[in-house]
């Protein structure tokens, strides 16, 4: 039951986001961005981000500065399109660098049909499980001979 809760969890928070684009002034320290790099981006930070990396996913720990954005680097992404993890170590990115802003935002209507898919789908399985017990409940024990 557990792993059922787990799972169902996971695709609630999953799915219930929307990414949508942003300028760079914009960007609030309460919400996770990605930012992707442009070719100068992607140069200027690869010794301090890995060779590579095209995108960062992170979350602001504060307002934008005048020229740059200090954010704590959540994961980041290579061109190649391996993933890396990180630990929210704080990065300084210069505007500069970057093509393109994205934030991620919760979508009531993705998160509405989620949970009512798995509401439903743990009605639909202990409704099994009852039907189940009660069958074993009403079939006939053998008698002894």
């Amino acid at each position: 039951m557990r792993l059922l809760a787990s799972a169902a969890l996971a695709l609630v928070t999953a799915g219930c986001y929307n990414s949508a684009p942003i300028t760079v002034g914009t960007v609030s320290p309460t919400r996770d961005v990605e930012l992707y790099l442009n070719d100068r981006g992607v140069e200027n930070l690869a010794a301090l981000l890995g060779p590579g990396t095209v995108s960062i996913k992170a979350r602001p720990v504060a307002g934008p500065a005048l020229d740059s954005l200090r954010i704590g680097v959540i994961q980041t992404t290579l061109a190649s399109g391996e993933e890396r993890l990180w630990k929210r170590e704080v990065v300084g990115v210069s505007h500069a660098d970057i093509a393109r802003v994205t934030e991620y935002r919760l979508s009531a209507s993705k998160t509405a049909v989620i949970v009512a898919a798995v509401v439903a789908g743990a009605v639909v399985t202990r409704m099994g499980a009852v039907a189940i017990n009660d069958s074993r409940k009403n079939r006939p024990r053998p008698t002894g001979q």
